[in-house]
């Protein structure tokens, strides 16, 4: 397939009426191309990434949200040291089972953000961001210093997107659930994986 046949290919699934105006359609295209990811259609909330055929699930690119997500995704295919990544077994309120990495959950928002820059990564990027990394609370969060990292991931994207960042993360208001997992217990050595993966994907 040449590279005009690839582009068509990608645009038939993120433009598939060939009336989006949003002008990140382009660097999503152009992301696609330039990585060699292939990009099938998913339904709105079923968005995702398959590292093995290095493939893109995604909904068309109408806004930055939908850019935001798509973007991370492909974060999955390209952050680093996505094979050393330690997952935990999730489930969902319907009982449906699922693989989830705190690490490389962080490590795609980073990729994302370093891929979209200043241009494409505003409010309502943030904003996406925002409301995963704070679904991942219940699931995923197993001590106060993973809570920081998330926090600090936060504080990259509000000085991204131009807002005012704290010098301080706040904490969430519930944190006390967190307590009980303290620095030296038994995950410490996994939140230092975490910010040494996340560091490395920030650079």
């Amino acid at each position: 397939m040449t590279e005009t046949q690839r582009r068509s290919q990608v645009e038939s699934v993120l433009d598939p009426r060939r009336r989006i105006k949003y002008p990140g359609l382009h660097r999503a295209v152009d992301l696609a191309i330039a990585h060699r990811w292939n990009v099938e259609p998913a339904e709105p909330g079923m968005e995702r990434a398959d590292y093995k055929t290095r493939t893109i699930y995604s909904t068309p690119i109408v806004d930055e949200a939908a850019l935001a997500v798509y973007a991370h995704e492909a974060g999955h295919l390209e952050s680093v040291d996505r094979d050393a990544h330690r997952y935990l077994v999730v489930e969902d309120e319907g009982g449906g089972r699922w693989r989830e990495s705190l690490e490389g959950e962080l490590a795609a928002w980073r990729w994302s953000m370093r891929a979209l820059g200043r241009t494409f990564w505003g409010a309502a990027a943030q904003s996406t961001m925002t409301e995963c990394l704070h679904s991942y609370q219940r699931s995923l969060v197993r001590c106060v210093a993973q809570r920081e990292i998330i926090e600090a991931v936060l504080e990259e994207g509000r000085f991204l997107a131009g807002g005012a960042v704290s010098l301080r993360p706040r904490p969430s208001a519930d944190i006390s659930q967190l307590r009980e997992f303290r620095e030296g217990g038994p995950q410490s050595a996994d939140v230092q994986r975490i910010h040494e993966i996340t560091m490395r994907a920030r650079r």
